[in-house]
């Protein structure tokens, strides 16, 4: 991982220099204009205006989504979806150290059921040095109305960064945590992926208030900050993380859970996107049974593009990936399964602006139109965009700044 300064004790700034770079290799692509999405209505999230760091996960026949409440005290809270209105928020951690940004951001899973326990994360810094921070975890047993303290979710508290986590069930019980875990730099080391079981004993080791999980190695050379996504397929647990060889090539991996064993690091597809430094760019991922979803964004061969690949044997092979925009994408892309293949979400460059775009795929390869769901008048995005299925329709979250700053969410029929 970079170790750049944070914006403050509040806030990240995560590898100026990597964003700046990859604007411009945006840049690169030529110009199309998505259609106006239609048949979508405004569903804004109970999160007061000024709110960061959005995330929405899937939860049985309900979403997530959650957020930071920035301050002097900064708050961690949530919201459930149903499909037709939201919940009251609930707290689930406050705290003077909180670190806060748009690309690495607090992650909520719930058990099997979507119900019952449900497992939080999120950063705060380590000490008093502010390139350093590591990440909190926490569990509920009543529906997030009460949570009980896990604490840190490494087995290490250097000075250096972790972070860009991701939750998935775990097939003995409690969730798995997967972060990028920055331990071994001050020595000239690399970033490493690292699992950790969160909230029962697992394979990776145990997790509980009495000590930090035992952390296992399942890629030792990762790219350094760009996130990470996570799925619970049929035959168990699967990551998807943008790797990186020794050539600085930064191409989208799978490790896999195979039954009683991490598998070793797959490439979904050879793009062969050779770049210097982290496009602060990640994957993401949507399963439902054996069959897996991969969205990404590359920009190999300077040909910036959004791409989806399917796999039907939980993410063992991959079909050829299906391109999703390569008309000046932006990236920060997220997935949901659908009934015929995904909707994809992500950003795109448009009349001197970014906008939040979405396109269904079907595993067949055939696709709907790049619709536009955003930002409103006068606005731009300040937040990236995270998406998620709930019964037959998809919603879609994301940051605007405009008059003042405020979470948006839009609520369309998903294929």
């Amino acid at each position: 991982m970079h170790t750049t300064q944070p914006e403050s004790r509040n806030g990240a700034s995560r590898v100026r220099h990597a964003l700046a770079a990859f604007s411009l290799i945006a840049l690169l692509a030529p110009l199309g204009s998505p259609v106006a999405a239609a048949g979508f209505r405004s569903v804004d999230p109970p999160a007061p205006d000024g709110s960061r760091s959005v995330n929405l996960v899937e939860a049985g026949d309900r979403l997530l989504l959650s957020w930071i409440e920035p301050g002097d005290e900064a708050v961690l809270r949530f919201a459930a979806f149903d499909g037709e209105s939201w919940s009251a928020a609930r707290t689930v951690a406050k705290g003077t150290a909180f670190v806060v940004n748009r690309a690495d951001v607090p992650e909520l899973t719930a058990s099997a059921d979507g119900q019952e326990v449900l497992y939080a994360h999120w950063l705060e810094t380590l000490g008093d040095n502010a390139h350093a921070y590591g990440v909190r975890s926490a569990r509920s047993t009543d529906q997030g109305a009460t949570w009980e303290p896990l604490g840190w979710l490494h087995d290490d508290e250097s000075a250096v960064e972790h972070g860009f986590v991701s939750h998935a069930l775990d097939p003995n019980g409690g969730a798995r945590a997967f972060w990028l875990d920055g331990r071994l730099m001050p020595e000239g080391g690399d970033t490493e992926l690292r699992a950790a079981a969160l909230g029962r004993t697992g394979a990776a080791g145990p997790a509980g208030p009495a000590g930090p999980p035992v952390s296992v190695v399942l890629d030792p050379r990762v790219c350094e900050c760009c996130s990470t996504d996570a799925v619970t397929t049929a035959d168990g647990p699967l990551i998807v993380y943008r790797d990186r060889s020794s050539e600085e090539i930064r191409d989208i991996s799978v490790v896999r859970w195979t039954g009683d064993a991490w598998s070793a690091p797959e490439t979904v597809h050879r793009d062969g996107w050779h770049i210097e430094g982290c496009p602060v760019n990640g994957p993401a991922a949507s399963a439902e049974g054996s069959s897996v979803a991969v969205a990404w964004y590359s920009a190999a061969d300077q040909s910036p593009r959004v791409q989806v690949a399917f796999s039907e044997d939980a993410g063992a092979h991959f079909a050829a990936p299906i391109v999703i925009d390569e008309e000046r994408p932006r990236g920060q892309v997220d997935v949901s399964s659908t009934r015929e293949g995904a909707a994809v979400v992500w950003l795109r460059r448009e009349g001197g602006t970014t906008e939040v775009v979405w396109r269904s795929a079907a595993r067949t390869g055939e696709m709907g139109p790049v619709e536009r769901l955003g930002p409103g008048a006068g606005a731009r995005v300040s937040e990236y965009p995270k998406a998620g299925r709930v019964g037959d329709r998809l919603l879609v979250a994301w940051g605007e700044v405009g008059e003042v700053p405020r979470l948006r969410a839009v609520l369309l029929d998903a294929p």
